[in-house]
């Protein structure tokens, strides 16, 4: 049997810790690491570039070669983008080196994430005094944006490619991750923790339209991606002037969005007062595609 990938979390030199949420909610908080000890630690890196626009980025599955962790991402897009950054590492990613994601659902030493990370979140935007917020996530990466967006109505989540339901194709290894973080083996204690920690789509607990603005940036050659995950959520939600999306033609397969234009997107919704105005003006739109429509849009860069 192979070993274990040799996967460990390591506090990065430089990193301000926090023995308790309080404690960081207590503090002035600037640029840098942040780890704070909650029974698992939960890091973030902060970036203050004085912009009226913050970036919340939450990663995707980590890679077979990512052996240290937290994994953060967003730093190179924001840079070029001109805006803030605030990236949140999943922390139950530690608990396990076969654990490539959890959705930021949370886990059984910290409960519910989206219960912990809303008074974090709020904390840093008032630190950095930005008075606009996108949630940004690509892949397993663009549910956890979207979830935890709904608990901030003014802000923007920009979700590339996402995973959009957790019972539809591709297969989602949600058993592996109650295993991992909530020990549960058999099938009573795992519909148990189910029931609390995992929602079987991105709308489930919705009222009817999302909180928030919903923006979908989807590769339409991506094939299962486009057809089990992103069709039927834009069907669901034709009738919402609060849902866009935007289709691309990438290539096939599920690939990162170019990032010249995540950079494009995200730099004309910061200068953009209206994030509808700036996505009507970027090309998104409200209504579903027909089947078999192809969007008149920007294939892939070269």
């Amino acid at each position: 049997m192979p070993a274990d990938p040799p996967r460990r979390h390591l506090t990065p030199v430089g990193a301000v810790e926090y023995g308790s949420v309080a404690e960081f909610l207590a503090s002035e908080i600037s640029s840098g690491h942040h780890e704070i000890h909650r029974g698992l630690p939960i890091d973030l890196l902060v970036e203050d570039r004085g912009a009226s626009t913050t970036v919340a980025a939450f990663h995707a599955s980590a890679p077979d070669h990512v052996t240290r962790l937290p994994m953060l991402s967003g730093q190179g897009l924001t840079a070029a983008a001109g805006v803030n950054l605030l990236a949140i590492a999943d922390p139950s990613l530690v608990m396990h080196p076969e654990l490539k994601l959890g959705w930021y659902l949370g886990n059984r030493p910290q409960g519910p994430f989206r219960t912990l990370a809303k008074p974090l979140i709020e904390h840093v935007l008032a630190q950095l005094g930005s008075t606009r917020t996108v949630f940004f996530g690509a892949s397993g990466g663009g549910f956890a944006a979207g979830a935890l967006s709904q608990d901030f109505p003014d802000s923007l989540a920009l979700l590339c490619n996402p995973r959009l339901d957790l019972r539809r194709p591709p297969h989602a290894a949600v058993r592996d991750y109650l295993v991992h973080c909530h020990a549960a083996h058999s099938a009573t204690p795992q519909r148990r923790i189910r029931a609390e920690f995992v929602p079987d789509a991105l709308d489930d607990q919705w009222d009817g339209a999302p909180a928030n603005t919903i923006a979908i940036i989807q590769n339409r050659q991506d094939r299962v991606y486009h057809d089990q995950q992103f069709l039927p959520f834009a069907r669901r939600h034709a009738e919402h002037s609060s849902v866009f999306h935007l289709l691309r033609d990438d290539g096939e397969g599920h690939r990162h969005v170019p990032r010249a234009e995540l950079e494009r997107v995200i730099s004309s919704l910061a200068q953009t007062p209206s994030f509808p105005d700036a996505l009507r003006e970027l090309g998104f739109r409200t209504s579903p595609p027909a089947d078999g429509e192809s969007q008149d849009m920007a294939s892939s860069d070269p």
